[in-house]
């Protein structure tokens, strides 16, 4: 596997607020810098492109240019409106012998060692990846309501353990259950029964 890492972190963190959220410390480092070093420890990365504000790009590089350029990393002028334009701009700059191509925002830091695992190995067996983090112990320990989640699966139906957190459709366990009285009645001699589940919920 030869992955080359795009970097998108052209935006202006106007939902920051005030300053420049890409330059904030973490740890003694930049948080763009802390991104950057989250790719640059996996042998499968082989190139690593960030996409920089085409409006700041003397000020970038003068913030960044060093650093990332001691990790390897190319800088080239993002876009500006869409953040698909920095993609695509980013991609001109990636070699042409890579197996993968992943899209990673400049202002997520911690994605940890254990998801790129994750991320990475699932990417050598599906054409496409993207990671899902689930929320429901969070969002219950803080209140949050998830009302109505479009599934039928008793995880989202524990009152006791999750309050806050509800399915809209009829459980599994009980659809089963009709399904298999049906089936029964149909077919009272027997019958072969294919299923197809999804385990992700």
């Amino acid at each position: 596997m030869r992955v080359g890492v795009i970097i998108a972190a052209a935006g202006k963190s106007t939902r920051f607020g005030a300053g420049d959220k890409l330059s904030q410390d973490l740890g003694g480092r930049p948080v763009l810098l802390r991104t950057v070093e989250a790719f640059t420890r996996r042998d499968e990365v082989v190139a690593i492109v960030v996409a920089a504000p085409p409006d700041d790009m003397e000020g970038f590089r003068l913030r960044f240019g060093p650093a990332l350029s001691f990790n390897g990393a190319t800088i080239v002028e993002g876009g500006r409106t869409e953040r698909w334009e920095s993609i695509e701009r980013a991609i001109r700059a990636l070699p042409d012998d890579l197996t993968h191509i992943a899209v990673h925002d400049g202002a997520r830091p911690c994605i940890g060692t254990q998801l790129l695992d994750r991320l990475f190995a699932a990417a050598d067996v599906a054409p496409a990846v993207i990671p899902g983090i689930a929320v429901r112990d969070t969002l219950n320990d803080e209140c949050i309501p998830q009302l109505n989640a479009l599934t039928g699966s008793p995880a989202w139906g524990e009152l006791a353990d999750y309050p806050w957190t509800t399915g809209i459709l009829i459980p599994y366990t009980v659809e089963s259950k009709i399904y298999a009285a049906q089936i029964a009645e149909l077919y009272p001699e027997g019958a072969t029964v294919s299923l197809f589940y999804v385990n992700n919920e």
